[in-house]
């Protein structure tokens, strides 16, 4: 493995294990939730979580995403990368305080559209309080990423976790509190995070802006933003469908499980991605470059499908430790969940083309054109078929997503991706999935909280996760005997 490769794979790892770490805290959340709040609670937190989401892409206008290409190819000197950082913080935070002030006084109107009760509003004001500080923290971590500082990174986000964690079992087991003082909680810890992040901005930046790096945040950000919209409607919309359909109580039962199947983006895209970027634009002139490329998707599909595969047959047992019985009913959700965001994550990869082709206002349709699908897809079938409905359009939505990258991205920057792997991989997840899965559900093991069902549940798929796995080292051509000294190897880097 070549040292830029390994140079990927170390600052992912470590963006891996911070995210990783701070998941691990975070899932304890889920229990607290789900056992303190309502079903009808937490499908109204459920349902406030993706507006916070929408409200900072469109408070950023894609100007994080735009600030790590930038500061590679256009910015070339430390007064310049300052100068860029200034710029993009000159132009987000005040364009994020108009929008939070504006939609303050809309906040009753909101609270009517979102949670079917005006009365709660000032849960509606403290969202778009949270919103602000959550862009200034968004920024901040954006310009760690283009100093490759992936250990202070993961610092703050186990630490944000940490924070998250401590003062939610505060509010809600020792004062008994509700939906407003978790709500609360996160405008309070996003506010700290703000103040340790304070001084890597002040050094980072001189608060100058440059009309011409503006030019060019504008150029990539603008370009990526109405995907980051239409990635939202694709991944969260399926929320409000549910809402209208059925119940909130429904939506909270969707929620865990759909949390379960995005253990794939926290643990394995978003580090990923992190790292990707700044990698990929340093190899871009190498001979090899559409080699690695073309190496690293097969190692990314088959890493996922192996961690998409875990989640699945350990769906049942992980619904059980972090919900009621009566979140089960939302398991068989978890597959198509898992899978759906694995071959979304690919795409990351397979659209670099077009970004070193300086192409990059192509990128929108790649999601614009699934998440029209999505929307519609979830509008007629949702209110007939339910949850397994919304999955299934995510599923579809997802590996649409990644075709089309494909199918534009090879026409301008085409790259030999190793097919015979991937196809083998996908394979034999499929065929080791249904049986897996037909076997930790078999209808004659009694689905109670007891010691045999965790025994079952847990114990279960073992063999089907060793026997993918052996599968996967024999489809990548690596050699069982060289694993573990590669993993130290790796983990040395980090």
């Amino acid at each position: 493995m070549s040292s830029s490769l390994k140079r990927l794979f170390a600052h992912s790892g470590v963006y891996a294990m911070g995210t990783a770490l701070s998941t691990a805290v975070l899932f304890f959340l889920l229990p607290l939730f789900t056992r303190i709040l309502s079903p009808e609670a937490f499908g109204m937190y459920e349902t406030l979580a993706p507006v916070l989401g929408i409200l900072s892409m469109v408070s950023t206008l894609g100007f994080t995403s735009a600030l790590l290409k930038t500061h590679e190819r256009d910015a070339h000197t430390p007064t310049e990368r300052k100068e860029l950082i200034g710029t993009t913080l000159l132009v987000v935070l005040p364009l994020t305080t108009i929008l939070t002030a504006g939609l303050y006084f809309f906040r009753s109107q909101l609270a009517e559209w979102l949670l079917d009760d005006a009365s709660l509003s000032h849960l509606i004001a403290i969202v778009l309080g949270t919103n602000w500080l959550l862009v200034l923290y968004q920024v901040g971590l954006a310009v760690l990423r283009t100093k490759e500082r992936s250990r202070f990174y993961a610092t703050l986000t186990v630490i944000r976790a940490l924070f998250l964690l401590g003062f939610n079992l505060v509010a809600l087991l020792v004062f008994h509190l509700g939906l407003e003082a978790v709500l609360g909680v996160q405008l309070l810890v996003n506010a700290i995070l703000d103040i340790l992040l304070l001084r890597t901005l002040l050094r980072e930046s001189s608060f100058r802006f440059s009309i011409p790096l503006f030019k060019r945040l504008t150029a990539f950000g603008l370009a990526v933003f109405p995907a980051q919209i239409a990635m939202w409607f694709m991944d969260l919309s399926d929320r409000f469908f549910l809402k209208g359909a059925l119940s909130f109580d429904e939506v909270g039962y969707y929620s865990l499980a759909y949390r379960i199947g995005t253990v794939v983006n926290i643990l394995l895209i978003v580090p990923f991605q992190l790292a990707w970027p700044t990698y990929s634009y340093s190899i871009a002139d190498s001979k090899v470059a559409q080699k690695k490329y073309a190496h690293s998707l097969s190692l990314f599909v088959s890493g996922g499908l192996f961690l998409a595969l875990a989640l699945s047959l350990y769906a049942s047992g992980l619904i059980r430790l972090l919900g009621t019985e009566a979140y089960q009913s939302a398991v068989v959700i978890v597959p198509f969940v898992a899978t759906g965001y694995v071959l979304y994550g690919a795409h990351f990869i397979l659209t670099t083309g077009i970004h070193l082709k300086n192409k990059s206002r192509w990128y929108p349709l790649f999601i614009v054109i699934p998440a029209l699908l999505n929307i519609a897809l979830n509008a007629v079938f949702v209110p007939r078929y339910g949850i397994l409905a919304a999955a299934t359009t995510t599923l579809v939505s997802f590996v649409l997503v990644s075709v089309l990258t494909y199918i534009v991205t090879q026409r301008m920057y085409p790259v030999s991706y190793l097919w015979r792997q991937l196809v083998t991989s996908i394979a034999v997840f499929c065929v080791v999935l249904m049986l897996g899965w037909w076997v930790v559900h078999l209808e004659a093991i009694p689905r109670t909280a007891s010691v045999e069902t965790f025994a079952w549940e847990f114990l279960t798929p073992l063999p089907f996760l060793l026997i993918y796995g052996l599968a996967l080292l024999k489809t990548l051509n690596i050699p069982l005997r060289t694993l573990p000294e590669r993993v130290k190897t790796l983990l040395s880097r980090m």
